[in-house]
């Protein structure tokens, strides 16, 4: 089934692309959010790497791209095939692989931000180095 293209403005709807100009931007994952095309860095990153990409990320004059939280990361987790069907047309699909997520906390052993595992949807303590997709509120 093809995905309708949105300009916004529109009822949107999970696995829908967003465009900006004209270009597709992102792939909603609820109908305020939207998730970027690929991973942000080529390899796993460090939590300080993955916040200066964050930070820097910018696609057709879009800035304010944030890692998810938990919560956000759960919902594209429960709608993964949708999504990454439609990432698979424009983007790079989600890796069954560890992402970081904005949330700083105790896990019982320690303390640091969160991590989600996109093989099963768990969220995790931190290893050295995850990978980074980023989202973005629609305006």
């Amino acid at each position: 089934m093809k995905r309708r293209i949105v300009l916004g403005g529109s009822k949107l709807q999970v696995g829908d692309y967003y465009r900006k100009n004209g270009v597709v931007v992102g792939v909603m994952i609820n109908e305020s959010q939207y998730i970027s095309l690929s991973d942000q860095a080529s390899s796993y990153v460090s939590y300080s790497s993955a916040t200066s990409l964050q930070s820097s990320y910018s696609i057709q004059g879009i800035t304010g791209w944030k890692m998810p939280t938990n919560d956000e990361w759960g919902v594209i987790y429960s709608n993964k095939s949708i999504i990454n069907k439609a990432l698979s047309n424009v983007g790079s699909v989600l890796q069954n692989d560890w992402y970081w997520t904005s949330i700083y906390g105790n896990m019982g052993y320690g303390s640091g931000y969160y991590t989600c595992n996109f093989k099963d949807g768990s969220y995790w303590a931190p290893g050295s180095s995850n990978c980074v997709r980023l989202i973005h509120d629609v305006y």
